[in-house]
């Protein structure tokens, strides 16, 4: 059940759940590094979840957020070698979660030229990702992407078009979940970007 849980959090964007889940496997579980083909998706949800939220949330305590920043680091760094290895399930992987760090450190950068460059390159790396993604068919990663830097380009409204590359993104999201039958996630991203 908890990996139900898991797994629903992180794609219904409830990252601050899913990373308590984790926290709460962890005390009696280790990540291993055995098995990295079917390994490498779990590697990469922990790496992606526990970015997010140390850059974004304050609901931890300093030991937690200790203890999240070794569990993302040490994930990283096993995706990171299933990437070497030739993990084929750890490419695109790797490659949404260094554009979801790039976007998030744009974000930080308070001189507007340092800032703008540095969301351009974020930008171009989020879609290398989803093309990696959809070359390799994984749909609901491809549409993790898009929605990712859909709401990116909302945070960044000096970027040009930024509110039309969101609407874009939000519709190739919800299509692409669509095409996966997470209807309860078409439903969300549907009411909560009607407005674009």
């Amino acid at each position: 059940i908890l990996h139900v849980k898991k797994y629903a959090a992180l794609y219904f964007g409830e990252f601050d759940s899913f990373v308590s889940i984790i926290l709460e496997v962890s005390k009696t579980a280790k990540v291993r590094a055995s098995g990295y083909i079917s390994q490498a998706p779990t590697f990469f949800q922990i790496a992606f979840a526990t970015t997010i939220v140390l850059k974004r949330s304050q609901s931890f305590s300093p030991s937690e957020r200790k203890r999240i920043k070794q569990m993302g680091k040490q994930c990283r760094k096993l995706l990171e070698t299933a990437v070497k290895k030739g993990n084929p399930n750890a490419v695109h992987s790797l490659a949404i979660l260094n554009a979801e760090r790039a976007a998030l450190n744009a974000h930080a950068i308070t001189k507007q030229h340092k800032r703008h460059r540095a969301f351009r390159a974020a930008v171009k790396m989020y879609q290398a990702a989803i093309r990696i993604a959809a070359r390799g068919g994984l749909i609901q990663d491809q549409a993790l992407a898009n929605e990712r830097l859909g709401e990116h380009m909302l945070i960044e409204t000096n970027f040009p078009n930024a509110r039309e590359t969101a609407k874009y993104h939000f519709g190739e999201a919800i299509r692409l979940y669509g095409e996966w039958r997470a209807d309860g996630k078409v439903d969300q991203l549907q009411h909560r970007y009607k407005a674009i």
